[in-house]
């Protein structure tokens, strides 16, 4: 799939799903946690709107109903944003604690790119960090990817994702393949 080289939002995108598939290839499965957790709390947030607008009655009467669902709205959005913040940490992908190798919980893959800058970063670390697991990282120019046609180089980076999973897997003492 080409994209448009001056379109950075789609060329990051392209880069996080390709690094995604790489990690649930060997062999890792996907945590929708996260998401599950966000679908519910937006759900919950839409809800008290709604229901503070069309079912709440007259304003001067209901000023008391009005309140609740405006405070059970924020509340919705406070939790959204720590579940953003705070728990995903603007993770691409996050796993659940693989069968293949003796980690105590999943992995967490994670990009950054600056909004017109040149440099891809991808990070993968333990999700509960609290396992001892050093983080690796690669910081590479985003042009070493691409074809002048906006062509991703696919095989050319996920060698590289592949090399740096496996990276995480040998600098951390606590990973040790099990047949």
């Amino acid at each position: 799939m080409a994209a448009l080289l001056l379109d950075g939002q789609r060329l990051r995108r392209m880069l996080d799903e390709a690094a995604s598939q790489v990690v649930l290839d060997e062999g890792y499965a996907e945590r929708n946690t996260f998401s599950n957790l966000k679908i519910l709390f937006g759900i919950g947030a839409i809800g008290c709107a709604a229901y503070a607008h069309f079912l709440a009655g007259d304003f001067p009467g209901s000023w008391w109903v009005v309140l609740v669902c405006v405070a059970a709205y924020g509340m919705c959005q406070a939790a959204l944003t720590y579940v953003l913040a705070k728990l995903e940490k603007g993770a691409v992908l996050c796993t659940t604690k693989p069968t293949h190798v003796a980690l105590t919980s999943g992995i967490r893959v994670s990009s950054f790119r600056e909004n017109y800058g040149d440099e891809f970063t991808l990070k993968i670390e333990s999700m509960d960090g609290k396992d001892g697991c050093t983080p690796v990282s690669f910081k590479r120019k985003i042009n070493r990817w691409f074809y002048e046609d906006g062509e991703l180089a696919e095989d050319k980076f996920k060698g590289e994702v592949r090399d740096l999973l496996k990276e995480f897997e040998k600098k951390n003492t606590s990973l040790k393949k099990t047949k």
